[in-house]
């Protein structure tokens, strides 16, 4: 009887597992707002990509998509085969912190870009490019 007990899961590592899932899916969600706006801004020629990473990448929409939908979904696949672990739980709530950091920049990224005039874009640029700052 003992040894039946010990092989079922504890009801928290069940709450947990679904934690996680649903934590990787709403990630996942945001991941595709940023490659959404990724793709689109890059025809922007004044777009300047600020992830030394993705910045090799993002002249071609398959490479940006392959290289965005590899690293979400490495890090899905290690966290869902941890997913009963708290550090997994931990480690996921922290991916979608980064996701959720990165909207709030892309808002703040169109929210100066949309109050620009035509003229100003030369000095946005400068101010973007020249100083290392951007999306």
């Amino acid at each position: 009887m003992l040894a039946i007990q010990a092989c079922q899961p504890e009801a928290t590592s069940v709450t947990r597992s679904r934690r996680v899932l649903w934590v990787l899916a709403a990630t996942w969600v945001l991941g595709a707002f940023d490659l959404n706006y990724t793709l689109g801004e890059a025809r922007n020629p004044m777009f300047f990509e600020s992830n030394p990473f993705a910045v090799h990448v993002i002249g071609s929409e398959a490479q940006a998509t392959i290289y965005k939908a590899g690293m979400i979904g490495g890090a899905t696949l290690i966290l869902l085969c941890l997913r009963r672990h708290f550090l997994a739980e931990m480690a996921a709530w922290a991916g979608m912190a980064v996701h959720v950091l990165v909207g709030i920049r892309w808002a703040q990224y169109f929210a100066e870009v949309g109050g620009l005039q035509q003229g100003d874009w030369v000095l946005w640029a400068y101010a973007t490019v020249g100083h290392g700052a951007g999306a």
